[in-house]
């Protein structure tokens, strides 16, 4: 279930805050952005507007860029994300096709892989089990540095 405010996309619980900015457009194809998570922006990473949150919001499932390359993809994951410990790993990964979240149940994530590889099935979906999910990698967010912040506009004292 997703949630709009004028800030962004609250959790179910509302006690996270998601955002997109927008980056650019994969030449002939869709748009891509970078991802906010109550406030920090996840570093060296693009994403698509593809989305979902489990149900008690420990979890939250995003479409991932892994090429933005127009002759090389597309290719892309389905990035989970678990909120409780920063962690997250990359399931669904597709060589010139689309993941998607599409639903969680009590234990498992479900997601739908679309390729437009001659050859291969057009569209399907797969679960898996969250518990058996092994390879967990520590979120990297982006650290603004004083410097930075210093020239933000808004913050003339600095500009002077």
């Amino acid at each position: 279930m997703r949630f709009m405010t004028k800030r962004g996309k609250t959790s179910p619980d509302g006690k996270h805050l998601l955002s997109f900015r927008y980056i650019g457009d994969i030449r002939f194809g869709p748009s891509f952005y970078r991802l906010r998570i109550d406030g920090r922006l996840i570093k060296d990473q693009y994403f698509a507007h593809s989305y979902m949150w489990s149900s008690d919001a420990r979890f939250l499932a995003v479409q991932k860029w892994l090429e933005i390359n127009p002759h090389h993809g597309p290719h892309t994951a389905v990035m989970l994300i678990d909120l409780n410990r920063d962690v997250y790993t990359e399931i669904a990964k597709t060589y010139r096709g689309i993941a998607s979240p599409v639903r969680f149940t009590k234990d498992s994530i479900e997601y739908s892989k679309e390729y437009i590889a001659p050859g291969l099935p057009p569209i399907f979906e797969e679960r898996r089990l969250i518990s058996e999910l092994k390879e967990w990698n520590k979120v990297e967010f982006f650290m603004p540095t004083v410097e930075m912040q210093s020239t933000r506009p808004g913050n003339e004292e600095h500009q002077k």
